[in-house]
């Protein structure tokens, strides 16, 4: 009965869709979070230990920790996020047009040009 319930269980849990990469930057963020808080917590246990007011020290070192690590994780989930630019051949425009060459004047052009126009002071 037990095993029943159980399975029943689980297989509600795994049939959920995969959440959106929005709610995965929440995930990360504060997944990034709660490690800078670990680490500048460590940090600052470390170097603090036997200071004059260490306890705000620590503190101090484990917030800015956790800024640091939710600010970082949030940079990269972003990172990840963004699509990168198409290619040439999936382009929905079509393959890039040939570079446009103006065509060269010749010697008898530039003479009927000049001729043709009155330059006045």
């Amino acid at each position: 009965m037990v095993f029943l319930l159980s399975s029943a269980l689980f297989s509600s849990v795994w049939a959920q869709p995969v959440p959106s990469a929005e709610d995965r930057t929440a995930l990360w963020t504060s997944v990034g979070a709660g490690a800078g808080f670990g680490i500048g917590l460590w940090a600052g246990l470390t170097a603090y230990d036997d200071a004059l007011n260490s306890d705000r020290k620590v503190w101090t070192s484990a917030i800015i920790g956790a800024a640091a690590g939710g600010t970082l994780a949030y940079l990269l989930t972003r990172a990840r996020r963004q699509p990168s630019p198409p290619h040439i051949a999936t382009s929905k425009r079509g393959p890039r047009p040939e570079r446009f060459e103006a065509p060269r004047l010749t010697e008898a052009d530039v003479r009927t040009l000049a001729a043709s126009t009155r330059l006045e002071r």
